[in-house]
């Protein structure tokens, strides 16, 4: 069967993970994924990535921060790679929609405590408390359908 463009895109996006994970001690495909789309998106550097990547255990369905000080601007991510090319054409869950939003909500929010044990959470949300924020985007960064529950948000 012949591959689709999509799937020769997919491919070629595994092949810079691969490399990526290698170089930076990543354990997870998910953290290679985050760490190429803010190099290649936002054009960041190695150390500013390290710094902005918060997925992990706690981290309330956020997996990076940025936080432009400048401009008064929040932007979190939350990244969905396919596990396999067979994937590409499925769609980003509500759940993982609603838990990102959740976890936006506790992040920005003063009278909504944080329970969690995610160290770089914790303190982008002691960052956030002194500072004026004026523009918010939550990211769905996936490479699939995308999602259709965007009313959610």
């Amino acid at each position: 069967m012949a591959i689709t463009k999509y799937e020769s895109y997919y491919l070629k996006i595994l092949e810079n993970l691969k490399l990526i994970k290698a170089d930076n001690e990543y354990k997870a495909d998910s953290i290679a994924f985050a760490h190429w789309y803010l190099e290649n998106y936002y054009k960041l550097h190695t150390q500013d990535i390290a710094e902005a990547i918060i997925d992990g255990d706690g981290d309330l369905g956020i997996d990076s921060i940025l936080i432009d000080e400048d401009n008064s601007a929040l932007a979190i991510m939350q990244y969905k790679l396919p596990s396999k090319k067979e994937n590409i054409n499925c769609e980003i869950a509500q759940g993982d929609i609603l838990k990102a939003r959740n976890g936006f909500l506790t992040l920005i929010s003063n009278d909504k405590p944080y329970t969690g044990k995610n160290r770089k959470f914790e303190d982008f949300r002691r960052q956030l408390e002194n500072t004026v924020i004026t523009n918010f985007r939550i990211c769905f960064v996936s490479y699939n359908k995308g999602g259709i529950a965007i009313g959610l948000l």
